[in-house]
């Protein structure tokens, strides 16, 4: 397994992990020259391979020389093994740049289009640490907005395990962090906010720049802690009074 994101990914995601199914390890190589170098040192070749190399280059190259430059490692490391089971990790959000997450969402497209039906290739998306192309900010490092947080290496591990999962036929799983992410959205969508007899609910984490709480029951209605529906005039999306 060839790997390559940010330090807390390298230093945060523990190879052997991943799934008890499989035995995993990793090399670190911080771009795409380094990752086709370390990928010829490889004597033990495994039966999947996870390239997850595009986060520093997509700084400093434009997409399309990203884009070539994968399809060149997968070609040559299948020339000399065909049968080579490889999974391309792309791009993690990023909140530091906007216009980096904007080419960071369209090397993704790019990459999809490039390799969606080529074979001994599928793709790991981790969109699912973004909202309609907005980061998740629990997921990135409080300071930089950039790195992951320990929340975002959960999920990309948990990304990379059932990609993992699929192409070597195991049956497919929820992985324990979906399945905690699930739970707390539950909980926090039902949580209410007792004001002066109203209740109210709030989606945080799908909804970080709007205000879409769901106090209206309909025109001038609210209902009360007690689940009964009362009649005010002059509430609309703002607490009664």
């Amino acid at each position: 397994m060839s790997q390559d994101n940010t330090n807390e990914f390298q230093e945060g995601i523990d190879p052997t992990k991943l799934s008890s199914k499989f035995l995993t390890g990793k090399i670190k190589a911080y771009t795409l020259d380094k990752t086709e170098e370390a990928i010829q040192t490889i004597d033990d070749i495994p039966d999947v391979l996870v390239l997850h190399s595009l986060t520093n280059d997509l700084t400093t190259k434009p997409k399309e020389e990203c884009v070539n430059k994968m399809d060149k490692i997968i070609e040559d490391t299948h020339k000399r093994h065909p049968d080579l089971k490889i999974i391309i990790s792309l791009p993690t959000p990023r909140a530091d740049d906007e216009s980096l997450n904007i080419k960071a969402q369209m090397l993704s497209i790019m990459l999809k289009e490039k390799f969606n039906n080529k074979d001994n290739v599928t793709l790991c998306d981790n969109s699912n640490m973004a909202y309609k192309g907005t980061p998740i900010q629990k997921f990135l490092d409080s300071k930089d907005k950039y790195h992951l947080s320990n929340s975002g290496v959960s999920m990309l591990a948990a990304n990379m395990r059932d990609c993992i999962d699929q192409v070597l036929g195991f049956h497919q799983r929820s992985s324990n962090y979906a399945t905690n992410e699930r739970n707390n959205r539950k909980t926090q969508n039902t949580q209410h906010d007792k004001f002066q007899g109203s209740s109210y609910q709030y989606d945080p984490i799908y909804t970080p720049n709007e205000n879409r709480q769901s106090h209206n029951r309909g025109r001038g209605q609210w209902r009360n802690y007690r689940g009964h529906d009362q009649q005010f005039r002059g509430y609309r999306g703002q607490r009664p009074r």
